[in-house]
C-alpha cells in the first residue's frame, strides 16, 4: 500500500477543463486522474530540465558547485 499523496486544489480555464474532460473520456478515467498524470509529468519534466541546465552551467564554470569535494 503506497502513502497518501497530499491534497491540491486548482483552478482551470474553463478552455483547459474542456481539454481535460475529452482527455478524462478519450482515456476513461477521471478528470483527476488525467489531470494529476499531465501535472506530474509537466513538473517532473521542467525540474530535469532545470537540473541539466544546471549541470552544464557548472561544467561551463558559469557557476560554482556547492558539494564538498
Amino acid at each position: 500500500m503506497s502513502l497518501p499523496k497530499p491534497d491540491l486544489h486548482i483552478r482551470l480555464s474553463e478552455d483547459a477543463y474542456g481539454v481535460l474532460a475529452l482527455l478524462a473520456d478519450v482515456h476513461q478515467k477521471p478528470k483527476s486522474v488525467v489531470a494529476e498524470l499531465i501535472l506530474e509529468e509537466a513538473l517532473m519534466g521542467r525540474g530535469h530540465v532545470i537540473k541539466v541546465a544546471a549541470r552544464r552551467a557548472v561544467k561551463a564554470g558559469l557557476m560554482g558547485s556547492h558539494r564538498d569535494e
